[in-house]
């Protein structure tokens, strides 16, 4: 009963939705399933939900007003916090291990089936919402690349899986992203580099890539602009960069997100692909972010060709 309550509180909340959805739980779930589920995600939720609410700054009121919510929030909050993100019993571990500032980063590097054009690197949105390489955004966004002709990494940021370190906010993730990079132009010398990411993904890749010599062009992916609103060194880019978002984005509104896109085109080749009923996850347009991504990857790389 505790599992369902708990469920029926985070399904009227936003921050809590992005937790639940990168976990893989359907808040339209029946009763009966509710009850039924396993008790792993609700472990999650204990070490990881509770304290990003904490964190966040959010008051009980949040999370419902009856005396039961207090109570299970007191008790949750007062429990020791695990910081480290562990994915390994719901998905497989990464192929690779790339050297990082604080031990090392767990990623998956896959090659294109045909002659390689190119590499790519996607970044994954943030830890503390359960964010992880396999998000299926990411997942979809890293296929697109290698649709594309691209060696395409991914990784998980500090503290994710079987990274080592402790999370630290867009900083740290820029450093991740730094690390990753340097993996890659290593590894692959002088070859044309795109860098994506998904939402916090994004906020740290645009930062880290927007004036890196090293790479063509850059990809944003559900760019959260009302979350961070703090994109003016974007405007500075003259990297193409593609913008994939949803019409009803929950964490960067359309109209915002127009008006950065209209201020980086200013300077540079600025795309804007939205599509229509559709969330910061792109539930029904996996498919469709995939093929975005691999069509303009391709019209790139031919006229540079």
């Amino acid at each position: 009963m505790q599992s369902w309550f708990l469920f029926r509180v985070f399904s009227r909340n936003s921050r809590a939705k992005f937790l639940m959805r990168n976990l893989g739980l359907n808040e339209k779930v029946s009763r009966k399933r509710g009850r039924n589920l396993t008790r792993r995600p609700f472990r999650l939720c204990h070490t990881t939900v509770f304290a990003m609410k904490y964190q966040c700054g959010m008051s009980p009121r949040h999370l419902g007003h009856g005396e039961k919510a207090l109570m299970l929030m007191t008790k949750l909050l007062t429990e020791p916090v695990n910081p480290k993100i562990d994915d390994s019993i719901m998905y497989p571990k990464g192929n690779l291990f790339i050297p990082a500032s604080h031990g090392q980063l767990e990623a998956i590097l896959k090659d294109p089936p045909s002659e390689r054009r190119g590499v790519g690197l996607v970044c994954h949105p943030h830890p503390l919402g359960g964010g992880t390489m396999h998000n299926k955004v990411v997942f979809r966004a890293a296929a697109g690349l290698v649709d594309a002709g691209l060696t395409t990494l991914r990784f998980n940021f500090r503290g994710v899986g079987s990274s080592t370190g402790v999370h630290n906010e867009i900083e740290g993730g820029k450093e991740d992203v730094r690390d990753a990079l340097d993996y890659l132009t290593s590894t692959y010398k002088g070859e044309d580099l795109t860098l994506a990411g998904f939402s916090f993904g994004s906020r740290t890749a645009l930062e880290v890539g927007y004036d890196d010599d090293r790479i063509a062009r850059l990809i944003s992916i559900g760019t959260p602009v009302d979350k961070y609103g703090d994109y003016e060194f974007l405007t500075e880019t003259k990297k193409p960069i593609l913008f994939v978002h949803g019409d009803s984005d929950e964490f960067g509104s359309l109209e915002n997100v127009k008006k950065l896109v209209d201020k980086v085109a200013a300077r540079t080749d600025a795309e804007l692909v939205v599509f229509p009923n559709c969330g910061h996850f792109f539930d029904k347009h996996l498919n469709e972010l995939r093929d975005a991504v691999s069509r303009w990857i391709g019209k790139h790389l031919d006229k540079n060709s």
